[in-house]
């Protein structure tokens, strides 16, 4: 039905109402305008209404023409809101979304938050990352708006760097569904953005979007043909491709291609090394080679490493403090790092070689400074000191670091903590049965972390031998060492290996996530149960199979009975939300007797926002609490008034809630 005649009509009776009713009986264009919309008045009764009305106002018996033409108007503007239609000039278009997507469409949601986080995502200005931020926890569900998702994809080009990386982040754990959004509108000659769609992309899809990383790469530059290059790791097939690039490519794209090369296990890679091993350091073959556990590049890596060797043994006692050994041994300090993820006997023969020449590794060198020596500066200077031969050791494993150990050091406590990494990175039997061999030959504790890792890897129950391992605080440090590398993982729903490791020349770093399987992991569990301490219980936390209701339970409560008896117990509220422990009765008074008088009013109350339980639960501890600063029993600097302290204790009255949902 064509409405166009009443918003006509409606139009000549507000210039009628201007022009003053006078003139009713002269306006010959409201009367057409009445004409026109007689037809309309069989649609509806409500339109013969206004039909008939208009004509009584244009009927020269009209009594009341002022009257009549309001009424009338108000009916006209009554009908057309009835109608919700919106005019907008130009052809329907259909709606800018992609069939590949699947997903919700439209979330509902007021259009005011909708506006604001569509605004948030695509326009620079202070306060958008926080906002982003907090209705990603308030509002999880708006982000499978489809306006959001083309928002979120825009956002990665966002001015503001931390607010990209951080919806980066976001769509690297979403699904296939996003990557239509991602390809529509690519420049493969664009900026960050684009090299962040293809991260992304990468991270989602792998191989599967192998045939966009070939088509894009004819055309791409800069960062976004780097990223590229990095995606075609995925696919063995690429290596012929590969290989032509390395023939063409020139400076860091180059580098980045010997990169891709060296994590390909192919007879044709393998020779491109064994040439570039001819010409360049050794080092730097060894920093191209560092994050590859193919079996290639453990025979380059342990060839370089056992040629770099027998250069030290070869220089004379009486010249092992000159420049020139100092020259050799920092050389060697900065390839032996390569050894982790690499396998193989080569590989075990040179831990041996290392290991029965332990007296050259402890006496050569070390005259002057390495860095000096070698030429480092800046910064590379500062990350390659740690490197010297003094403190070339390893202070920790995975995300947690714990302290250097407090006995003086050695290559033993180097080669036993390479040894460590490489098998955490790739499980070689003979590397495993090796490192048993040495601590069980004299329960040398420099290689006890490596033994812990082949037990926690192994079948058969561990903890007997843990147990009977465990004398002295050394022994529990390296212990926790191994621990520390693995942890359940909640989307993966399996144990996993997940850490970054680092090499120093050219700042390279991998990282590594894999499944493991551990059949003894509760038994492994209780035993650090057994063996409480900050350090373990931290580690303890990453263990918890948080599909067990009973074991997060029974750890639950450990961790609770815990808190009520250590004063820095922060990081145990967090233990006991991950268990889904729901009390948390004397936490919060306990806090208020003990700590408040030293910490602010502000991590007073952060501190009671994250303690665990259900709603009845924090409302009850939070309300012990304002009674303890009602009473006097508990006093802040930030509550010197009577007044202050209410107003306070309201605001945790309104929060408590709120708390409660967050669990």
């Amino acid at each position: 039905m064509d409405t166009t005649p009443i918003y006509e009509l409606r139009e000549r009776l507000r210039a009628a109402a201007i022009a003053g009713t006078s003139l009713l009986s002269e306006d010959f264009r409201l009367r057409r305008a009445c004409e026109a919309f007689r037809p309309l008045e069989a649609a509806s009764p409500v339109f013969a209404k206004l039909e008939q009305m208009t004509a009584q106002l244009l009927s020269p018996d009209c009594s009341n023409p002022q009257g009549a033409l309001l009424d009338t108007l108000t009916l006209a503007d009554a009908v057309i809101c009835t109608l919700g239609t919106v005019e907008v000039q130009g052809m329907m278009e259909p709606a800018d979304i992609l069939e590949e997507s699947t997903g919700s469409l439209a979330v509902k949601i007021p259009c005011s938050k909708l506006k604001t986080l569509i605004e948030s995502l695509t326009t620079s200005g202070s306060g958008n990352y926080s906002y982003v931020c907090d209705m990603r926890v308030s509002n999880p569900e708006i982000f499978e708006d489809y306006r959001v998702k083309y928002a979120m994809v825009q956002a990665l080009g966002a001015a503001y760097a931390e607010l990209a990386e951080m919806v980066k982040g976001w769509l690297e754990e979403g699904d296939e569904t996003w990557i239509p959004l991602l390809k529509k509108g690519f420049d493969p000659r664009g900026k960050m953005s684009m090299v962040r769609r293809v991260q992304v992309i990468e991270k989602i899809a792998g191989a599967a979007e192998n045939e966009f990383y070939i088509k894009m790469l004819e055309s791409a530059v800069g960062e976004v043909r780097a990223a590229l290059i990095e995606a075609l790791r995925h696919t063995p097939a690429n290596i012929e491709l590969l290989i032509d690039m390395y023939k063409t490519e020139r400076g860091k794209n180059k580098q980045l291609v010997l990169n891709m090369l060296s994590m390909v296990e192919d007879a044709r890679c393998y020779e491109i090394f064994q040439e570039l091993a001819k010409k360049k350091q050794p080092f730097e073959v060894c920093s191209i080679l560092y994050p590859s556990t193919t079996d290639g590049a453990s025979r380059v890596v342990a060839a370089l490493c056992d040629r770099q060797f027998s250069d030290l043994l070869a220089i004379p006692p009486s010249e092992r403090k000159s420049v020139e050994a100092d020259r050799a041994m920092g050389t060697f300090c900065l390839m032996i790092k390569a050894l982790v993820g690499k396998h193989g006997e080569t590989v075990c023969e040179c831990y041996r070689k290392l290991l029965l020449h332990l007296d050259v590794l402890e006496h050569t060198g070390n005259s002057k400074p390495m860095i000096d020596i070698l030429g480092f500066s800046g910064e590379l200077r500062r990350k390659v000191e740690c490197w010297s031969l003094g403190e070339l050791r390893l202070d920790g494993l995975g995300e947690y670091h714990f302290p250097v150990r407090s006995r003086k050091f050695s290559w033993e406590v180097v080669i036993g903590s390479l040894m460590a990494q490489s098998l955490v990175v790739w499980q070689d039997k003979d590397l495993m049965k090796m490192a048993l061999e040495y601590y069980e030959k004299d329960k040398n504790v420099n290689f006890l972390t490596a033994a812990v890792i082949v037990k926690i890897l192994g079948r058969e129950d561990c903890t007997e031998w843990l147990e009977e391992n465990a004398a002295g605080e050394d022994a529990l440090n390296e212990m926790e060492r191994a621990f520390v590398c693995f942890s359940w993982n909640r989307r993966a729903e399996s144990y996993v290996v997940d850490m970054m490791y680092e090499y120093i020349p050219g700042d390279r770093r991998s990282s590594i996530f894999r499944k493991v399987e551990i059949p003894q992991a509760r038994k492994i569990a209780d035993w650090m149960m057994r063996h409480r301490g900050h350090a373990t219980d931290a580690i303890l936390n990453r263990w918890i199979d948080t599909r067990d209701s009973k074991e997060c339970e029974k750890y639950g409560k450990y961790f609770y009975e815990r808190a009520l008896t250590i004063v820095d117990n922060e990081e145990y509220l967090r233990y006991m939300r991950n268990c889904g422990w729901k009390q948390c009765k004397g936490l919060g008074t306990d806090y208020a007797r003990i700590k408040v008088r030293n910490d602010s009013l502000w991590k007073f109350n952060n501190y009671l926002q994250n303690l665990p339980g259900d709603e009845q639960a924090i409302v009850e501890e939070i309300s012990a609490v304002i009674d303890l600063v009602w009473s006097g029993k508990v006093e802040l600097m930030e509550l010197d008034t009577p007044e202050r302290i209410e107003k306070w204790a309201e605001q945790l009255k309104d929060l408590s809630f709120y708390y409660a949902l967050k669990k």
